[in-house]
């Protein structure tokens, strides 16, 4: 009688008859699996992190629709301007609001005069 016993490392064995122990063979689940240092579970966690982010980011990027942001702030300047041009403000007022505007030079007014 022929026994064929499977072993990972070496492929099938034909013993001739007679069954290897269980010392001489090696265990076939995890094969070639040494255990992972610190690096190999942190670089698993890492690709799991990205796989996922990638995933969400492309479901987002696909459903957003181009201009779906917050809306721009119009400039001081302009908004001076339109009400100017609507009448809300007489030209003395507006030439007095726009000096004030530009000489701040992009800082914030003091506004404790």
């Amino acid at each position: 009688m022929t026994v064929v016993v499977w072993s990972w490392a070496a492929g099938p064995d034909v013993t001739g008859g007679q069954a290897r122990t269980g010392a001489e063979e090696e265990p076939a689940m995890m094969w070639g699996w040494n255990g992972w240092s610190w690096w190999g579970w942190a670089l698993m966690s890492f690709s799991m992190v990205a796989f996922w982010g990638l995933v969400i980011w492309g479901i987002v990027a696909l459903f957003r629709r181009p201009g779906d942001g917050r809306p721009e702030r119009p400039d001081p300047e302009r908004i001076l301007a339109e009400r100017f041009a609507r009448g809300e403000i007489d030209e003395e007022e507006y030439h007095r609001r726009l000096q004030a505007l530009r000489s701040t030079n992009g800082r914030p007014a003091d506004l404790s005069r």
